[in-house]
């Protein structure tokens, strides 16, 4: 479990540099902002897809699923405590960070989710 989050903000840096490097600039957040963003969250994997399908905490707040890689993560905001969640199915992990290009797709993506519903990030 601890190594999902420490391998998120260890390549946030590599995959934050390639993409300011791009011909077409992007328009990127500042990285402070966004690692901020990164290390409110807390993380939980979930060995059995069934517990991960059935976790009661996260059925109470509406949640985002990766477009890319279904049911592997969930991401969500629990207004309660102020904080983004980010769930993990082993399962699905497991199969898809098989390639390096992948991990680095579904690491992304991951990041663009907790972005998109943490309410105090702001572009």
């Amino acid at each position: 479990m601890d190594e999902i989050p420490v391998a998120i903000l260890r390549r946030f840096d590599e995959i934050y540099q390639k993409l300011a490097e791009e011909e077409v600039r992007i328009a990127l957040p500042a990285r402070d902002r966004i690692m901020k963003s990164l290390e409110r969250c807390s993380f939980r994997m979930f060995d059995e897809s069934d517990e991960y399908a059935e976790c009661l905490r996260a059925k109470e707040h509406p949640h985002t699923v990766s477009p890319t890689f279904g049911h592997a993560f969930r991401v969500y905001f629990n207004s309660y405590s102020k904080k983004v969640y980010v769930d993990l199915n082993r399962d699905s992990m497991t199969a898809v960070r098989i390639a390096q290009e992948t991990e680095s797709q579904i690491l992304v993506d991951i990041i663009r989710s907790i972005l998109c519903v943490d309410p105090t990030f702001s572009v």
